[in-house]
């Protein structure tokens, strides 16, 4: 038979097993660590909704409350929105904050949600997906459905720091065209982009044309006959998915407009070639001035005149015509960041005069 162990051993073993469970606990649990959110399960998500900022009685926002599983466990958490063809993935991402025991979000309603066709069938839910950094302690929240009628009731917003030009291609397919450019507007949910065009003096704006989403320019070949001869404005409506316009980037005082310049024969006895254009108005980050440019007998242009004066609308060369060359010109609007700029149609004349 085995022997058992006396009182004296049993306690000396067990001194030493202690002090070995200390030397791990230690270890394993550096000083200041939080025992009790590490041993401690995560919490569940819980989500409410509720709609706000109601029209007639629906709601265009869908406003968003939940608590994390933990509030000192870094991740993501992920917005996410039912829609008739299933969960949205592209979602809203929102990094944690440590401490932080609640979350808000409201999620501004759009297509496929349109008020004037509505699908009755369908009920607006959402759910929050988190991530953790650890790619362990990953969890979501119930699925919650608010009460009420939700619909698109927001009108796109318009277009950021839109220009017009006059297009010089060097092949020539669409020289004198004016061309219009812009940044995509901001809403999330753009169908593309009505271009109007106005004839100044002005009168009304028509319709010339309907580009897709993802579309930063457009090309007026309906205008080339008198691009050169006549000042266009131009301004680009939004259109959302649910046929829903912004304002329109009309502008003060007016849209944006094509440069016209103006180039008389240059002057057989002064040897001198005057040059006038009109204004640039509305250049996104300000108007920073003019420059010329001028070409010999169909050569390269070359830049022979820097306003940096946003006021100046005349110049006068005073270059070494040839008698029988072709001298052709553009003047160019620049803004004052150089990021943007409009290019007037460009004008030729022929030096008939004596050579020096």
């Amino acid at each position: 038979m085995d022997k058992l162990p006396s009182a004296g051993t049993f306690n000396r073993k067990a001194l030493f097993f202690s002090l070995m469970l200390a030397l791990f606990l230690k270890s394993a649990f550096p000083v200041g660590t939080d025992h009790a959110s590490q041993n401690s399960p995560l919490i569940p998500i819980i989500l409410s909704v509720q709609g706000i900022a109601p029209q007639l009685g629906i709601f265009s926002v869908a406003e968003m409350t939940w608590n994390p599983s933990d509030p000192l466990l870094p991740g993501y958490f992920y917005v996410e929105r039912r829609e008739p063809s299933g969960w949205n993935l592209n979602a809203k991402k929102i990094r944690y904050t440590s401490g932080k025991n609640s979350y808000l979000f409201d999620d501004t309603i759009a297509s496929p949600f349109c008020v004037d066709n509505p699908d009755p069938s369908y009920t607006l839910s959402y759910r929050i997906r988190f991530e953790a950094d650890d790619g362990i302690n990953n969890s979501a929240s119930n699925t919650a459905t608010p009460t009420g009628t939700f619909a698109d009731l927001t009108n796109p917003v318009d277009v950021t720091n839109d220009t017009v030009s006059i297009y010089n291609d060097p092949a020539g397919t669409f020289t004198g065209h004016p061309v219009i450019g812009w940044n995509p507007s901001l809403s999330n949910d753009i169908a593309g982009y009505i271009i109007q065009r106005n004839t100044i003096p002005p009168t009304t704006y028509t319709s010339i044309g309907t580009v897709p989403a993802g579309t930063t320019f457009y090309i007026d070949t309906s205008a080339v006959a008198s691009a050169c001869s006549k000042i266009f404005a131009y301004a680009i409506v939004t259109l959302d998915k649910c046929g829903k316009r912004s304002p329109g980037s009309y502008g003060i005082p007016d849209a944006r407009q094509t440069i016209s310049l103006t180039l008389p024969k240059i002057s057989s006895c002064e040897r001198k070639a005057h040059l006038s254009w009109t204004p640039y108005y509305t250049m996104p980050g300000g108007l920073g001035g003019y420059k010329i440019y001028r070409n010999d007998n169909l050569g390269a242009f070359t830049e022979i005149f820097d306003s940096k004066n946003p006021a100046t609308l005349l110049y006068t060369d005073t270059y070494n015509f040839i008698s029988g060359h072709l001298y052709t010109y553009f003047v160019k609007a620049y803004s004052t960041n150089g990021l943007y700029s409009s290019s007037s149609c460009s004008k030729t004349s022929t030096y008939t005069g004596q050579n020096i």
